[in-house]
Parts: C-alpha cells; structure tokens; sequence
C-alpha cells in the first residue's frame, strides 16, 4: 500500500514537470507563430511600399525622359570612373623591377647628349 502510494504521489509529481514543460512548450509556439505573423505583416508592408515608391519613379521617369536619362547617365558615368579609380593600382612593371635606374635612364642621357661633339673631342685634330 504504501508503495502504491510513492507511485502515485511520483507519477503526480512527474505529471506536474510534464504538464508545467508541456505549457511552456504551448508558449514558446504562440510566442513563434505572433513573430512569425509580425515578420509577414512587415514583409508585406514592405512589399506595398516598394511597388507604390516604384510606381511613383515610372511615372516620374514617363513624364520627365530627357532628365531622368541625363541623370541616370550622369549617375552610372560617375559610378563607372569611382569604380575605376578604386580598381585600378598602379603596377610597378618588369623593367622598374630588374632593370637598374642607371640603365632604365640610358635613353634619355643619349637624347640629351651632344653626341657628335662628344665623338669629335675623342677624334685626333687635324
């Protein structure tokens, strides 16, 4: 009888954790299911705003073309070069890596060259 009884008084208590995980189980998925319902009610808000706000652009775009096409070239034209400008690094070439400046500098010292005095004072005078 009395084991009976711890039975009973454990399959109660056991009950009880049961009952107590099973409702806040039940809370957590209503507590889901409101922040699921409140992320769509934002996403379709968001959808409206986004097709009304294009709306509004087509047909400011219908009624002003000539403007809309000048700054939308405008727009792309100075994306394009800030694009460029990031992109583009100068290189150091082949010849600046190997090549020592002494050398690199031989075809300008040659331009700047007198070079047919510089072979006559070499010649015997006559």
């Amino acid at each position: 009888m009395a084991a009976e009884k711890r039975e009973q008084n454990a399959s109660r208590n056991n009950g009880g954790r049961q009952d107590s995980q099973e409702g806040a189980a039940a809370a957590v998925r209503g507590a889901a299911a409101d922040a699921g319902q409140r992320v769509m009610e934002g996403v379709d808000y968001a959808r409206d705003h986004m097709a009304h706000t294009y709306r509004r652009a087509e047909g400011m775009v219908a009624r002003n073309p000539v403007p809309s096409l000048a700054t939308s070239f405008g727009i792309g034209f100075g994306l394009g070069m800030l694009v460029t400008l990031l992109l583009t690094q100068r290189e150091e070439t082949w010849a600046e890596r190997n090549i020592p400046d002494s050398w690199r500098n031989l075809p300008d010292r040659l331009r700047h060259m007198n070079l047919p005095d510089s072979v006559a004072r070499h010649m015997p005078s006559r």
